[in-house]
């Protein structure tokens, strides 16, 4: 159970990243080696993910190395919805080449959620409604992927990116 306290109207800002850090439980690896063995560890950690690079509304959703080496499937979501917070419910820039230090971003291209295909192609493809209402008919964001891995996350939406870095 969790309680917090805080001003009315700032509920959502307030349980927002404490509901993604609930619901994403640390994983555990176990690894064995002989009785008595010293075990030397070079990191604590590893993350190839540069800690005060993403923006206080976006949260990196996976990072996935994918089969050819320096290939990844990177999702970024943004963790607030439309008027949730004065701030924090606003759109986002998040430069992915700042997230990666040491590392030289090669390609970016924006896939659907399900990374089974490129962006692009599925807007091209995609059925488009006869919608009476202009609230019902689905626009898409127009924005994107920028020139340099910039990218507009805009609220409650969750991008798909394959990338490749280098050394």
């Amino acid at each position: 159970h969790r309680l917090v306290v805080g001003k009315a109207g700032r509920g959502a800002s307030k349980m927002r990243s404490m509901m993604d850090e609930i619901f994403s439980q640390p994983h555990v690896f176990v690894a064995s080696t002989q009785a008595g063995a010293e075990v030397s560890f070079e990191r604590n950690n590893l993350s190839m993910l540069h800690s005060a690079s993403l923006p206080d509304n976006v949260m990196l959703v996976s990072f996935i190395a994918l089969g050819v080496e320096g290939t990844f499937l990177l999702r970024l979501g943004h963790q607030y919805g439309p008027n949730e917070d004065s701030i924090l419910s606003l759109p986002v820039e998040v430069d992915i080449q700042t997230l990666f230090p040491g590392k030289r971003l090669v390609s970016v291209k924006e896939k659907t959620l399900s990374a089974n295909q490129d962006r692009k192609d599925w807007e091209d493809r995609r059925f488009r409604w006869d919608c009476s209402k202009e609230e019902d008919s689905f626009s898409p964001r127009g924005d994107g992927l920028q020139d340099g891995g910039r990218v507009m996350v805009h609220p409650m939406e969750i991008l798909t990116f394959e990338i490749v870095l280098l050394s």
